[in-house]
């Protein structure tokens, strides 16, 4: 399937493939939110669409946690979600990008109503493979994280 709504991107023009590479990574978090919004009903192949390995593992447990917690994730519509993300290695069927996310969503328990709703900015430090010509994230980490909206470069 292919990416519908990743928010634009930036490219250096360094590496032809970057924007199939940055579009894939975008599309990756859509998944991501698409799932944990409705993690009971989540279609899970759609994990594997733009996940492999440890990426698409984790995920995994995520929608499983989340359902066993009562948890949904909720986008906040025009909210403070934003990427800036960039390629920053190519070689042949592996990639690497770096992304400063700022994240404004939150999980909420059903039963209850509670939430946990930090904003926060985080640098991910990612690793993408082109498997059958689709770059799928293959390990996503998170660098570091703080509460808040700031800026990646002062990190």
């Amino acid at each position: 399937m292919a990416p519908t709504s990743a928010p634009p991107f930036v490219t250096t023009g360094q590496w032809p493939e970057e924007a199939d590479i940055l579009r894939a990574y975008l599309t990756n978090w859509e998944v991501f939110f698409e799932v944990l919004g409705d993690p009971e009903n989540a279609d899970l192949a759609r994990i594997d669409e733009y996940n492999t390995g440890a990426s698409a593992q984790r995920l995994r447990e995520l929608v499983n946690r989340y359902v066993a917690d009562g948890e949904i994730s909720v986008v906040v519509p025009d909210g403070a979600t934003r990427h800036d993300p960039e390629v920053t290695f190519v070689d042949g069927d592996l990639a690497q990008v770096v992304d400063c996310f700022v994240d404004d969503s939150y999980a909420l328990t059903v039963a209850t109503g509670e939430t946990r709703e930090d904003v926060t900015t985080g640098k991910w430090l990612v690793q993408l493979l082109l498997i059958d010509g689709q770059w799928k994230v293959s390990e996503l980490s998170q660098e570091w994280s703080r509460v808040g909206v700031v800026p990646c470069d002062e990190q």
